[in-house]
Parts: C-alpha cells; sequence; structure tokens
C-alpha cells in the first residue's frame, strides 16, 4: 500500500484544468497506486465513514508508492453508448460511489481499460467544457452509432406514417387504398421507410403467411428461436390473419417495436406507428400470438 505524502485533492482525469474534483486525501492517508500516467498516478482509496470507495488522480510526486505499478499511454476508442446509465469511481456499481451517468447515443472515449466488465471512459459534462474519466457497463457500449433516442408512446423521430413510403411508394396502398391501417401496411411502408427495402411475396400477403411467402426485399429470414434483432419485422400467426410488428431496436433485453392496427379498428390511428416496448423473454408470445419468424431487412 502506498501513502500520501500531503493532503491533496483528487482529480477525475490527469489535468486540474479538464477534469474536475472527484474528492481528496489526507496527508498520510493509505491509498493503492493502480498505475502512472505522465505525471499523474491512478489511485484508489476509502471514503470516510463509509464501506465505499473511489479512484482519481493524483500528481505522483505526492504519494510514497510502494506497489509495482506500470506506466501507460491510454488509448482512444470512440464508443456509443447503448443505454442510458450510471457511471462510477471504480469498476463496480456497488463497491464504489457513483460518478455521474451518460446517455443513450452519446459519445464517448473507451480508454483501453477494463476491469470486470467495466470499461474506463471519458466523457464532457453536460452544458461544460470540462470531462470525466469513470467506470461503464462494457456492455452498454458500442463502436456503432446507434439511432436516436426511442421515445415509448411517441412515434420515432425518423418515421413520417403520412408520407410517400405510407401511400405513393407504399405497394399495399397502391393495391387498395382501403388497407391503410392495417399491421401489413404499415410494417411495409416502414420497411422502405427506415430500411429502403421493397418487400415482395408469391402467394397471400397476409400477416400470418408473410414469413413463409416473402422471396424478396430483405436480407434474410430467422427463425423464432434467435434473438430478437434491430431492423427486422417479426411475424406472428393466429387463427386470423396473424400480426406482423417492426422491430426499432433491441437494448439490453427490451424490444422496441411499432405497430399499426393494434387496436383492430382497421384505419390509420394516432397509436400507430408509436414506440411500444417488450422484454425479449415476453415478446415471442406478443398478444397471445405464435411468432413464427423474422424478416430481416
Amino acid at each position: 500500500m502506498s501513502t500520501m505524502k500531503s493532503a491533496q485533492t483528487v482529480y477525475y482525469g490527469p489535468s486540474t484544468s479538464i477534469y474536475p474534483s472527484v474528492g481528496s486525501v489526507s496527508s498520510g492517508e493509505t491509498v493503492t497506486a493502480l498505475w502512472k500516467e505522465g505525471d499523474w498516478t491512478h489511485i484508489e482509496y476509502s471514503v470516510t465513514g463509509t464501506s465505499k470507495k473511489k479512484r482519481g488522480y493524483v500528481r505522483t510526486d505526492t504519494v510514497n508508492i510502494t506497489e509495482s505499478v506500470s506506466t501507460i499511454t491510454v488509448q482512444n476508442y470512440t464508443r456509443y453508448v447503448l443505454t442510458s446509465a450510471t457511471t462510477y469511481t471504480g469498476p463496480g456499481s456497488t463497491g464504489y460511489v457513483e460518478a455521474g451517468s451518460v446517455s443513450r447515443g452519446e459519445t464517448v472515449i473507451y480508454l483501453g481499460q477494463k476491469i470486470n466488465n467495466y470499461a474506463f471512459i471519458e466523457y464532457t459534462i453536460t452544458g461544460t467544457s470540462q470531462k470525466k474519466r469513470a467506470y461503464f457497463y462494457a456492455d452498454y457500449l458500442t463502436a456503432t452509432p446507434i439511432t436516436p433516442q426511442l421515445v415509448v408512446g411517441e412515434r420515432p423521430s425518423d418515421m413520417n406514417i403520412y408520407g410517400e413510403c405510407y401511400f405513393s411508394k407504399n405497394w399495399y396502398y397502391q393495391s387498395d387504398p382501403t388497407l391503410v391501417g392495417q399491421c401489413t401496411w404499415f410494417c411495409w411502408g416502414r420497411a422502405l421507410e427506415k430500411c429502403g427495402r421493397s418487400i415482395r411475396f408469391n402467394g397471400d400477403n397476409n400477416a400470418k403467411n408473410w414469413y413463409s411467402n416473402a422471396i424478396s426485399g430483405y436480407s434474410s429470414k430467422q427463425p423464432s428461436t434467435v434473438y430478437p434483432m434491430k431492423n427486422a419485422i417479426a411475424c406472428f400467426s393466429d387463427s386470423k390473419n396473424g400480426h406482423v410488428v417492426f422491430i426499432e431496436d433491441v437494448v439490453g433485453s427490451t424490444v422496441y417495436y411499432t405497430e399499426a392496427n393494434a387496436d383492430r379498428n382497421n384505419e390509420l390511428s394516432d397509436d400507430d406507428g408509436i414506440v411500444k416496448i417488450a422484454s425479449t423473454t415476453d415478446f415471442p408470445s406478443l398478444y397471445g400470438k405464435t411468432l413464427v419468424g423474422y424478416i430481416v431487412l
């Protein structure tokens, strides 16, 4: 264990101007030196009066280091936040104090250190020019830019349910304008609007037969046993016409989907196209119907 030569402010990163204070340590206090970075050392210390700890940076010349620590050069990998969640001052949600939070879609920098599946990241503090370095659950990060936040009860920002993809360019509307408001009309239009796909069928195009009769305008068909996936149409069967829904995104164990005619009024309604959610466990039996498979766009 190392000890502090003098009382020091601890910072979220290796700078007194870019990063705010995460706390402080006292002269003679015992700390753990984790690594060196330039003229700074990343340390872990106990929070007085609690069972929790914090990690942060102090100048190396203020610490009597007794551990064998390496000097690292942090990496700079751009990552995107999949799920809005809390950041922590150390690699865990129970033993360390909360540092703040990041939001879905936010761009952060992964610094190349991962412990207990918590990634060490750097992000900008909203409304300021300052930054924090903290630990964030690694599975909530992706290297691929993602769509904006989907708001339950609202239509996606990239949806125009009164636009040409649902009317003048919509195969169902062209065939029979009275089909506007049906689940098949909606999913066909959403596939064209979001993914540029025009699905074609051989035979009956009722919802319950979409999976078996779709012949073009998609990337693949996947069986009902696979995990729900983004930008896919889930096809359900029942004793009548079945149902199809459009999967906008899958985040963790939550499926974000849109649909039409859930109210069975067979016309365009205010609730058609709004974002709804279901767990990945419950999704295959949505509305008590049987999931046949996915048409992946």
